[in-house]
């Protein structure tokens, strides 16, 4: 569990990293800069076998963990002329990413936890300009699905969650898709492979709320705003076992 929450806290220092652009420090490789937030867009964080450095020495494998989850130490990415991370620096952290990392940390480590909880609440605005309020879906039945443009997995999937989606009216459940993506990044997407679930762009912070670590992921909540249901990943069943899950609650 402790690594899976390292992953989770790793992948959200890239997004508060805020080193100055194209900085690179002396006892770094050769030919790094510090990598900007458009160069870590949507990047797959793979660090094995990256040195990480404090105060110019390199960190031991062992010791790294302690630094990833203390609040007090933040991360700066370093990379080659292609984007690739080659160097990971460990510094203090100033006051909004450490009151950031102890929000996450407070948060569910495991996703299943939530079940037979009530959802964390939340209000976001969808692709349309809607203003969406889990709070007000109360009465029916809410799925999540968690996703992002480049993830494959997720992608395979939409065809049968749109099948999904039409066996069911919009009074009894409905079908929202925060993505970790911007409204932007998913017009050229969405013309190619339409996503019939009511698409939340921009919801890292979602994410991060419902302890989401893999995706897709998905989460089933009762009409009393309770989680009934999460699944880890894709699975060759997903609209089989979502299903499933929706009709015991509608009791059909």
């Amino acid at each position: 569990m402790r690594s899976r929450l390292s992953t989770i806290i790793l992948c959200f220092c890239m997004s508060l990293s805020h080193t100055l652009p194209g900085q690179s420090l002396s006892y770094l490789p050769k030919g790094l800069h510090k990598l900007t937030k458009e160069e870590m867009k949507e990047r797959l964080l793979t660090l094995r076998g990256i040195p990480f450095y404090l105060k110019g020495e390199k960190v031991a494998r062992q010791q790294l963990g302690e630094y990833v989850t203390d609040p007090a130490y933040a991360l700066d990415y370093y990379g080659d002329i292609n984007g690739k991370i080659k160097a990971v620096v460990i510094r203090s952290s100033d006051a909004a990413e450490e009151k950031a990392k102890k929000e996450l940390i407070a948060a569910p480590r495991n996703p299943i936890d939530w079940r037979g909880r009530e959802a964390p609440v939340f209000e976001r605005t969808d692709l349309a300009g809607n203003l969406i309020n889990l709070a007000e879906l109360k009465g029916k039945v809410v799925v999540l699905s968690f996703w992002f443009v480049d993830c494959r997995s997720c992608k395979n999937e939409i065809p049968e969650l749109n099948r999904l989606k039409q066996g069911y009216k919009s009074e009894e459940v409905v079908f929202l898709a925060p993505s970790r993506n911007i409204s932007q990044d998913m017009t050229e997407f969405l013309k190619k492979q339409p996503f019939h679930f009511n698409i939340l762009p921009d919801s890292r912070s979602l994410s991060r709320r419902y302890g989401v670590m893999v995706y897709p992921m998905y989460f089933v909540i009762d009409q009393n705003g309770v989680v009934q249901f999460c699944q880890y990943e894709a699975h060759k069943n997903t609209r089989g076992i979502l299903k499933e899950q929706i009709d015991l609650l509608l009791d059909k």
